[in-house]
This record gives structure tokens, C-alpha cells and sequence, in this order.
């Protein structure tokens, strides 16, 4: 019988380092860690043939979960992933081929993910270098899957989906129509029939049918999530449940077939007798604390509590809306204040231009007095000289005089007049 294995991770890249990268735990079978590896909405390392190789890289899985993750609400979500381990018995694999059961171990668990999670992300990878799933180091064919808790649209998978009851159902329905046609043997479903024990017959003693009482009241807890659903699932084993003590105590009833007839069992809950006196206890019966009304309880309030623990937050539209007002609020305002800051520096800028025009302007006209100064002094000193000569006079004279001046040095030396 397959046996299922589902949990929550924190974090994915180290669940799936975890599967993908090391050596083999169990080198009883095989020394690969990985016999077969695929995946679906990922894009995934192939061999030189166009194969998938069986040695891919958990950094760039992670990357692309990783972009899914980012789309999230919330992208700094407690858990990342979910890990689903489904483990094969003898009947189903006998590990004879491991690289052929390896395939068809893949091509079923492939078609179940793309069927039930198409939606998400998620890594699938075939081993067989554990215990197994009764745990006695024979190398059982397992195959892990993880898939993405959130999906490349950014929506969060249900966590309802990853609950082993519903885990069971599907995977019982989808190997009823594909196992055979993978493996070319015949599915043999154990909770397709009734749901009588078979060997209920052998149970001659009391002891027994109470060890094989709790591992029923152990399968059928992890498929329930109530009290309601837990009575009504253990009636289809033919067990039945009544209260005690006001309701605050169970008792678990069965009738079985022997040689000699039918046979009525019970058995409490857990009891203890104390002395009074000392406080000591005298004696204990029934199956023990674990299978107490309130022990069962407080595990189902406590899968609850975990399921709860990473279901996205509900978006308040109300306050969605004022975010979004505030944000355009926040978005006019500095545009109000880019824009005071481009008028304050074109007035400084114009206020530079007009105090350089200003500087220029002066300049100008005290080049100009100065210059007027500069005349009124030179006509002053010619006065000084010539106080009768008319000024115009003056100046044409010294004109003439000085082109004469220049011409006599450029002539020859010769005898005076007269001479």
C-alpha cells in the first residue's frame, strides 16, 4: 500500500537542496541520490540527448519559484512550500529494475501533480536510498514532490488540497486509471472495497485488537479534521464510539467474528485508579492518553492553528482604496513641490541675469566717464600751452606737423638752403 507523507516547509530552496543535492542515505540499492527527476512549470536541465538530466541545479528551481514567490501578497510568507512523499510498497515496485520502475514510479506522480496541482510550480524526484515507508531499511521506491505554495498568477494553493485525506482520495482515483497503464499491473486499491478487516477473524485476543485499534484510530485522525468526521469514519471500520462520563471520556466498541461465534470488544479511552489517600496510582487501563476525546481533540485545533498559520491575509478593499488614495495624495504633492522648486530656480536664474546686465550696463558708462575725463584733461594741457590758438586750429596744425614730421624721416640727408 502507498504510503503518504504530507508537510509543510519554511523555506524551498533547502527542501529542495534536500532531495536533489548529497550523496545516497542507503547505498543498499543504489548509490545515486536521484534515480529520475522532473518537474512541471519549470524549466529544467537537460542531458546532451535532449533528456532530462537527473542532476539539476536547486539554486536555479529556487530562482524560479522564486519569481512566483515575488508576485505573492505576501512575499515574506512563513511557509514557501509543500513537500509531499508518496512511498511505494513491494506489491507496487519490487526495486527488481530500478531504472525502469524509477520511469514509471515518475510518469505516474507527473501525471497526479499536473492533474491536481497543473496550477503551481513543483519539483518531482525518484529514490530509493531510504527506509521506506514502514521504516525497515529495505529501500522502498519513493518518489518526493514539492510544489510551490504560490502559483505563478501569484495566488496562494489551497492548503486543503495537501491534507493526507485528500491527498489519498486522489491519488487512489488516479492510480486506479493510470497504474496499469504505466506499470502493465493491476492497481489493487485498499480502500476501494469495504472497509472490513480481513484479518479481524485471527484477533483471538484482547491485546491484539487493541494494537490493531490504535493504528486505525492513528490512520483515520490524520484524515479528519473533527470529532463528527472521526466517528463517522470509524463506523465504515465497524467501530463504534461512546461517551462517558458526561461526555468528557470515550469508548471504542468492535464485534468480531471468531471460531466460536461473535465476539463484542470494548475498550476505554485511558482510566487510572488512584488512591485517595496517597495519590498514588493503583492501576491503568484503555489505549492511553494519545486516544483520549480531548488528546484528539487538541491535535485537530492544532492542525488548524498550522493550516491557518500560512493562509494569505484578507485584503480590507476599504482600507486598499485609502492606500490608494493616499498614494496619489503622496504623487500630487511632489509634483507640487517639483514644480515650486523649478520656479524658484528659473526667478534665481533671471535675478543672475538681470544683476550681470546691470554689472555690464555700469561698466559701459564708466568706461564712458572715464573716457570723457581723459579728453576734457588733454584739451585742457593743449590750452595750457597755446592759451590764443583755437583748439580746431591747434589740432589740425599738429596733425599736419606730425605727417610732416614723418615724411621728413623717411628723406635722404642733405645741404641745407642756402648753403
Amino acid at each position: 500500500m502507498v504510503v503518504l507523507e504530507s508537510r509543510a516547509c519554511h523555506s524551498s530552496y533547502n527542501r529542495i537542496c534536500y532531495v536533489l543535492e548529497g550523496s545516497a542515505h542507503n547505498n543498499s540499492k543504489t548509490n545515486q541520490r536521484a534515480l529520475a527527476v522532473s518537474g512541471t512549470n519549470l524549466n529544467l536541465l537537460h542531458d546532451a540527448d535532449g533528456q532530462i538530466s537527473n542532476v539539476q541545479s536547486a539554486p536555479y528551481l529556487e530562482e524560479q519559484f522564486h519569481q512566483s514567490l515575488k508576485k505573492a501578497y505576501n512575499p515574506h510568507r512563513q511557509y514557501q512550500c509543500q513537500s509531499v512523499v508518496v512511498s511505494f510498497s513491494k506489491n507496487e515496485f519490487d526495486t527488481s529494475d530500478l531504472a525502469g520502475q524509477s520511469r514509471q514510479a515518475l510518469k505516474l506522480i507527473q501525471g497526479f501533480a499536473s492533474q491536481y496541482f497543473g496550477d503551481a510550480q513543483s519539483v518531482i524526484c525518484v529514490q530509493c536510498d531510504g527506509p521506506g515507508g514502514l521504516n525497515d531499511g529495505d529501500g522502498k521506491l519513493h518518489v518526493h514532490l514539492i510544489v510551490n505554495s504560490v502559483k505563478r498568477d501569484g495566488r496562494t494553493v489551497a492548503t486543503n488540497r495537501f491534507s493526507v485525506f485528500h491527498l489519498r482520495k486522489n491519488l487512489n482515483t488516479y492510480m486506479e486509471e493510470n497504474f496499469e497503464k504505466a506499470t502493465g499491473r493491476e492497481w489493487k486499491n485498499p480502500f476501494s472495497n469495504n472497509k472490513t478487516r480481513h484479518d479481524v477473524d485471527k484477533l483471538v485476543t484482547k491485546s491484539a485488537w487493541n494494537k490493531r485499534l490504535k493504528q486505525t484510530i492513528d490512520n483515520v485522525k490524520s484524515q479528519v479534521s473533527n470529532e463528527t468526521d472521526f466517528k463517522a469514519v470509524l463506523q465504515t471500520y465497524g467501530i463504534t464510539v461512546t461517551e462517558r462520563q458526561k461526555g468528557r471520556a470515550w469508548t471504542y466498541h468492535q464485534v468480531i467474528k471468531t471460531a466460536k461465534g461473535t465476539k463484542r470488544l470494548s475498550v476505554r479511552d485511558f482510566y487510572q485508579r488512584i488512591d485517595r489517600q496517597t495519590g498514588s496510582v493503583l492501576s491503568t487501563r484503555g489505549l492511553g492518553v494519545g486516544y483520549t476525546k480531548s488528546a484528539l481533540i487538541n491535535y485537530w485545533e492544532k492542525q488548524v492553528e498550522i493550516e491557518s498559520d500560512y493562509q494569505p491575509k484578507s485584503v480590507n478593499k476599504n482600507s486598499k482604496r485609502k492606500d490608494d488614495h493616499n498614494v496619489r495624495e503622496k504623487s500630487n504633492d511632489d509634483i507640487k513641490r517639483f514644480e515650486q522648486e523649478v520656479n524658484r530656480q528659473r526667478r534665481q536664474q533671471e535675478h543672475l541675469r538681470q544683476h550681470e546686465l546691470a554689472t555690464e550696463t555700469e561698466e559701459i558708462n564708466d568706461e564712458r566717464t572715464t573716457e570723457r575725463k581723459r579728453q576734457s584733461r588733454r584739451q585742457e594741457s593743449r590750452q595750457c600751452v597755446n592759451p590764443n590758438a583755437d583748439p580746431e586750429a591747434s589740432q589740425s596744425t599738429s596733425q599736419q606737423a606730425g605727417f610732416e614730421g614723418i615724411h621728413g624721416f623717411n628723406q635722404a640727408d642733405g645741404p641745407e638752403p642756402g648753403e
